[in-house]
């Protein structure tokens, strides 16, 4: 097996979304994960834990999301690519995905952006 890949989704956009196209691009290798092999596998799908209207706990100290980062790293996750669900209307992500893209980070997790166009 090559890679673990993993998908960072927002939770409010699961209302809308069905994930298809984010599976798409990493099935057929297409939009942010043309560099990846064959073997490379989709070991990880996950949505935040909701913006502060939904759940006012921070990502960091939400146990859910805490363990959801732990696994990441039991599973041997290599690199976490984050939806374009997730970004705001400038390009930038909103404070809870900054937060939780930190703590996968600290945990020796690499980072990209963006899944499909």
């Amino acid at each position: 097996m090559g890679m673990k890949i993993g998908i960072l989704h927002c939770l409010e956009a699961t209302k809308v979304c069905a994930g298809c196209g984010c599976l798409d691009a990493f099935n057929l290798k297409k939009g942010s994960f043309t560099e990846y092999a064959k073997d490379d596998v989709l070991a990880a799908y996950f949505t935040c834990n909701g913006c502060k209207k939904q759940n006012c706990a921070s990502p960091k100290e939400d146990k859910g999301m805490i363990e959801k980062v732990k696994r990441l790293q039991s599973e041997g996750i290599d690199v976490v690519h984050v939806g374009v669900c997730c970004e705001n209307a400038d390009g930038g992500f909103c404070e809870r995905i900054e937060e939780i893209v930190e703590m996968i980070e600290l945990k020796g997790i690499q980072i990209k952006n963006r899944t499909h166009v």
